[in-house]
């Protein structure tokens, strides 16, 4: 059975998720489709890259991932599909996939409107889902291209002295996630004295591993299972109690 994921900012309050499934099920009735996250905030493109990036690879090959953030309203949207790691991806050609993608892919195209008439905007998505579900060629779909659109994600800055990157993410837990990574700084920090300064002037000096090595209530900083830097409050939102919102400066000083 083929496993088609959505990520998409059509909320859970309307019916459009639910109409767009339907749609699906119509055209490969033998498919399972998975929700990663249906609340990204409308066209946060950053933020829906994070979440399926994130979440992509642990699901089985074959698998194909179907995003729906930021979409241009258009007589002919363009509509991407990628192979990257195995995995197939279908999405608009904002750039949303060069954030998930940390190389080039294997094989892209732009779906031909030529090839279908449009009833609905789900029409390109349901028609690519059932091409690969059961002939599993991108060439059916429509040209190749050699690039697909770019969009630059921060990364952190590093000087001779400190390091300085933002907070890329709040998660449901309010746990701080910059866009610092381990294999950035580690090497940086491993032999120095350093002080993660905060929003609010608040300061870090000692990088934990698990949020139980401190007591509830407390702050503390480690790198979490996708090895990007975390600011935490062991039973707790760090966010709130910090005053930290998406964007902010975590500096770090060495």
């Amino acid at each position: 059975m083929a496993i088609i994921t959505l990520t998409s900012d059509f909320g859970e309050k309307d019916y459009y998720v639910p109409a767009f499934k339907g749609e699906i099920y119509s055209a490969c009735p033998s498919v399972q489709v998975v929700d990663i996250s249906n609340v990204i905030e409308p066209y946060a493109v950053d933020d829906a890259a994070y979440v399926l990036k994130n979440a992509f690879s642990h699901f089985p090959k074959k698998t194909i991932h179907v995003v729906r953030v930021f979409e241009m309203s258009e007589k002919e949207p363009q509509i991407i599909v990628c192979s990257y790691k195995d995995h197939f991806f279908i999405a608009p050609n904002n750039g949303i996939l060069s954030m998930v993608f940390d190389e080039r892919p294997a094989a892209a195209v732009m779906i031909d409107h030529e090839r279908i008439t449009l009833r609905t905007p789900h029409d390109l998505y349901c028609r690519a889902i059932r091409t690969l579900v059961y002939n599993g060629s991108l060439s059916d779909l429509g040209r190749p291209i050699n690039e697909i659109e770019q969009r630059l994600m921060l990364r952190p800055v590093i000087y001779d002295n400190n390091i300085r990157g933002i907070v890329r993410k709040i998660d449901h837990y309010g746990n701080v996630i910059t866009n610092i990574s381990r294999t950035e700084v580690e090497p940086i920090l491993k032999n120095s004295n350093f002080t993660i300064i905060l929003r609010r002037n608040d300061m870090i000096h000692k990088l934990h591993d698990y949020y139980s090595d401190v007591p509830q209530g407390e702050q503390l900083a480690r790198f979490n299972s996708k090895n990007m830097l975390e600011i935490a409050l062991n039973c707790g939102r760090a966010n709130e109690l910090l005053g930290l919102n998406e964007g902010d400066t975590i500096k770090i000083e060495y």
